[in-house]
């Protein structure tokens, strides 16, 4: 029986990923990167910018018409809503944000 000959995997030009599996320097696995947007937030974005022939109006602007007449009633939701957009989300100062550094004070005893 002839013995086979052991011939060496080719590797083809454009290859990004290494033999051990990592992406090469330089070299994207999603070439095209993220999508910018998401088809049902750009549905969302044509459905709010359409406007009404009757009032000429956009959805968006009657929606958030329609969230500061709830807030000015008294809905603590729909101001906390508007708030959160307007102004930014709240930060509470009660909670540590990011990283906590402890100081400890060695005290020298000498006996």
């Amino acid at each position: 029986m002839p013995e086979l000959e052991e011939i060496p995997p080719q590797e083809p030009e454009n290859r990004i990923v290494s033999a051990n599996g990592r992406f090469q320097p330089g070299k994207s696995g999603n070439p095209g990167g993220r999508p910018k947007t998401r088809i049902i937030s750009e549905a969302m974005r044509q459905i709010l910018e359409e406007t009404d022939p009757r009032t000429r109006k956009t959805l968006a602007h009657k929606l958030a018409k329609k969230a500061i007449q709830k807030a000015a009633a008294g809905s603590v939701n729909h101001l906390r809503e508007i708030t959160d957009r307007v102004e930014g989300k709240a930060v509470n100062d009660e909670e540590p944000q990011g990283q906590t550094i402890i100081i400890i004070n060695p005290t020298v005893v000498s006996g």
